[in-house]
């Protein structure tokens, strides 16, 4: 679907659906309110397995209607950890688990991998599957170590 003229940078976002006829991914971009609205007569992108969520969760985005019709199974955050705009917000993650989809932060996990096969897709991600024995051993995640 294209974004009108009128729209914001972020409701410009590419929209792609990649269905695989086993797993379907929906990955929005920056896409705003506005923009989910016009996607929601998109019966293509409903009952997705894998969906990136809008704009890094931010409350700009992830309405409740765009949440139900495309019912993703597990929603991706793209953000950093502790980062300055406070995202993904608390609510916008509670309306994606509300309807029981299992969500995953980047800021948390580090970076994470897809695996799709026949039978649909396996997840893995840096810190708890790839990382090397000592990577986040030696501190807590998130602890802050000041120099001497």
């Amino acid at each position: 679907m294209a974004a009108g003229d009128n729209d914001s940078d972020n409701n410009r976002s590419c929209v792609l659906l990649l269905d695989d006829g086993s797993s379907k991914l929906l990955l929005t971009g920056d896409i705003e309110t506005e923009r989910e609205r016009g996607l929601l007569a998109n019966q293509q992108i409903q009952n997705v397995d894998i969906m990136f969520v809008p704009h890094h969760g931010s409350r700009t985005s992830s309405t409740s209607e765009f949440i139900n019709h495309t019912h993703p199974k597990l929603a991706v955050v793209n953000a950093g950890f502790a980062n300055q705009y406070g995202f993904p917000k608390e609510d916008v993650m509670q309306r994606y688990q509300s309807i029981g989809a299992k969500t995953l932060v980047t800021g948390e996990l580090g970076q994470i991998s897809f695996n799709f096969n026949q039978g649909g897709y396996q997840v893995s991600s840096y810190r708890q599957q790839m990382s090397p024995f000592w990577y986040n051993r030696l501190f807590k995640f998130g602890e802050k170590v000041k120099a001497e």
